[in-house]
């Protein structure tokens, strides 16, 4: 947005007084790069190399205006592994990553085998949805409920789909090990899959964890 649209070169000067430029980088769809190209348009004789200025603009959220998809229909299709039995019944497999309980989790298999990373999770969310971003929830310990010192996503990649085969967007991420982690990508993708493969989790653990998966 420019504070005004036109603007006189005085006699005897060679530029015109600051021009003021606003961007509004919330309104941008992403926090990557964008190129803003501001052309002048002049009767007047004008070298061409000159003509227009290219701004190099990086967008950023203060706080998350984006909300959480309605998770009700996601179905999981995919996973490396998940602990059926060293967690208890009713925890460790890949369904209480979406189960809206922050003390339950997805913990990939430990007691009857213990695979190491990459690991991954695949989701079908039935519906193409504009994808901005994620937040992880990560596992706390059940007595502190200080997180986890170990364990937690730490260096992934996102991947998003259209059909759950071919994975048409990539991007590489790098979480601290936080109660919640809100990751956005660069370019906002329509998708209606994605995947999550960790490829090294917090304290360099062999195993990874996910208290919820959320996406927005």
């Amino acid at each position: 947005e420019l504070e005004q649209s036109s603007s006189v070169i005085p006699a005897g000067k060679f530029n015109t007084p600051p021009l003021r430029l606003s961007v509004h980088v919330d309104k941008l769809d992403g926090v990557g790069s964008y190129l803003l190209p501001v052309s002048i348009t002049t009767d007047a004789k004008v070298n061409e190399s000159l003509r227009t200025t290219y701004f190099l603009i990086n967008a950023k959220y203060t706080s998350n205006p984006f909300p959480a998809f309605d998770r009700s229909a996601w179905k999981i299709t995919g996973f490396s592994s998940e602990e059926t039995t060293g967690e208890g019944a009713a925890n460790g497999r890949t369904i209480h990553a979406l189960d809206g309980n922050d003390d339950t989790f997805w913990t990939t298999q430990w007691k009857a085998a213990k695979p190491g990373p990459p690991h991954h999770i695949i989701i079908d969310m039935q519906s193409e949805q504009k994808l901005h971003g994620f937040i992880f929830t990560g596992r706390t310990d059940k007595n502190t409920g200080e997180v986890k010192a170990s364990g937690n996503p730490k260096n992934i990649i996102v991947q998003t789909s259209n059909d759950g085969n071919t994975w048409d967007y990539s991007e590489s991420f790098t979480l601290d090990n936080n109660k919640l982690s809100t990751i956005y990508l660069a370019y906002a993708r329509k998708a209606r899959y994605f995947k999550i493969t960790v490829n090294s989790s917090q304290g360099d653990s062999y195993l990874t964890n996910i208290a919820e998966l959320n996406a927005f």
